[in-house]
This record gives C-alpha cells, structure tokens and sequence, in this order.
C-alpha cells in the first residue's frame, strides 16, 4: 500500500485579507463609556453637559451600533489641561517648567479672536 501525503493547513499568506488599510491607531485607542467614567472624575451627567458646551470632547457613533466611544488622546489632553489650570504654587514661585504654556486659556482664546 502506497503511503498517502500528510494533509497540510492551508496557506494563509495567500488568502485574501478583510480589512483593506490597516487601523490608524494602536488598540486601545478608544474609550467606551465605562473606560471613560474610570478616568474622568465626573458623572456622566455632568460630561454630557460640558460636551454640549464645548467644553468636553465629544463623542462619535460607532456604526452601525448605537454605542458611542471618545477618542483616549482627546480626553487625556482635556485631563492635562484640566489638571493644569489648577494653582500649586505661588505665583511668584512659578518657573517656566511649572508653567502650562502648551495649553491655551480661555483668556488666551479671546485675545485671539
């Protein structure tokens, strides 16, 4: 009796891939609403509320479900800038290091326009 070939696994590297660009930011990337309660000390009363002042960054759809996600970077940035309006020195104390040039105020905004 003849020996019969071991079956092989497929070859992968041929087969067609499903997604045709590769995703534009690392995992993670994204925070759902329980993600996002854990890192922002805020009800999410009090989010929905200073997002529809523009003041929050704001969320997107995540299609075609009805669940939402905001963006990790944009809500880390918004928590530095939080954390850097408040006053841990005296102002006369202040260096530059100590100083949150990087961020704009609201006073800076209106200067601008």
């Amino acid at each position: 009796m003849a020996e019969q070939p071991i079956p092989r696994a497929p070859d992968r590297s041929r087969r067609k891939r499903h997604r045709s660009t590769p995703l534009a930011q690392t995992p993670g990337a994204y925070l759902n609403r329980v993600e996002l309660l854990t890192l922002v000390p805020l009800s999410m009363s009090s989010i929905d509320n200073l997002e529809k002042g523009g003041v929050f960054p704001s969320r997107f759809r995540l299609e075609p479900t009805t669940r939402v996600a905001w963006k990790r970077r944009e809500i880390e940035k918004w928590l530095a800038k939080r954390a850097c309006k408040r006053v841990h020195h005296a102002p006369e104390k202040l260096t530059r290091s100590d100083r949150c040039d990087h961020f704009p105020t609201p006073d800076d905004l209106s200067r601008v326009s």
